[in-house]
């Protein structure tokens, strides 16, 4: 029974030694694993990095594009107030020009004599009597005073009615030729200023919009991961682990082998233990 216990140590001590070349194997294994590993990172590092610098081309055209469309509506917004103010100026001036004719089409009234003497004139309302020839005398010339004084004040009204007429025609023209002067330079400089901008804002948003596609199409080409195939080392790597790991697969660890003999190693221990005790007692 001790010389079979022995043998199933002796058996163990080999399983070991295989255990331990199993070990060795998986080591060296795991080693070449990681130096395959490290080309790897290192290939799919520069990878990363043009993945990196293409991402950051398509941002800042995204941040272009975005600047270029807030340029554009800031620039329409701009022009839809000058266009705006550009007709109020119009409808203005087109206010002031009818008033200016209304205005040059108006006449002062005729001139309205006082009523001539009649021949009742000169005759006393009382007795009917033809009044003193002193008396027609004053009244003639008290009409003709009036008759004067009437039509000096006629020409005085109508000279004061002129003029403020010429002043306000002057005044009309005046503020027509300075809306005239605004809306032309509306026209001719800061609507074309704004023209620009917007234009210049489309052309940004094309070039913008041109440049992340072009990035995108460069991203889209680029693989998962780096394509080693042509690298003598990595590939002399994958091919060392390959042979490696089926000469690994032929090799048992022989844990399962162990634990039937240890198994059959404490039942032979078992009734070596039993054998002393009976001759301890019988003896």
């Amino acid at each position: 029974m001790l010389r079979q216990i022995a043998g199933i140590e002796k058996q163990e001590e080999d399983s070991l030694a295989q255990s331990k070349q199993f070990d060795s194997m998986s080591k060296d294994i795991m080693e070449l694993q990681f130096k395959r590993s490290g080309i790897e990172q290192s290939a799919n590092a520069t990878l990363v990095e043009q993945k990196r610098k293409i991402q950051e081309r398509i941002d800042e055209a995204e941040l272009q594009f975005r600047q270029a469309m807030n340029n554009s509506s800031m620039a329409e917004m701009d022009k839809q107030r000058l266009q705006e103010a550009i007709d109020r100026k119009k409808e203005h001036k087109a206010s002031l020009l009818e008033e200016y004719t209304n205005t040059s089409q108006r006449v002062f009234p005729q001139y309205v004599a006082l009523p001539k003497f009649e021949s009742d004139s000169f005759v006393c309302p009382t007795c009917g009597q033809d009044l003193p020839e002193a008396v027609k005398i004053q009244k003639q010339e008290q009409y003709e005073v009036n008759s004067h004084n009437h039509h000096k004040k006629y020409e005085n009204d109508k000279m004061e009615w002129e003029q403020q007429r010429k002043d306000l025609l002057t005044s009309i023209s005046e503020k027509g030729r300075t809306l005239k002067t605004e809306i032309e330079k509306l026209e001719s400089e800061e609507l074309p200023t704004i023209e620009k901008r917007i234009k210049f804002a489309n052309e940004q948003k094309v070039s913008a919009n041109g440049m992340k596609n072009k990035a995108l199409e460069e991203l889209s080409t680029l693989p998962v991961h780096m394509d080693l195939s042509d690298n003598q080392e990595y590939e002399a790597l994958c091919q060392e682990i390959l042979k490696k790991e089926e000469a690994l697969r032929s090799v048992n660890t022989g844990a399962d082998y162990r634990s039937t003999l240890r198994l059959q190693k404490s039942e032979l221990q078992a009734e070596l233990d039993l054998v002393k005790r009976e001759d301890f007692q019988n003896g």
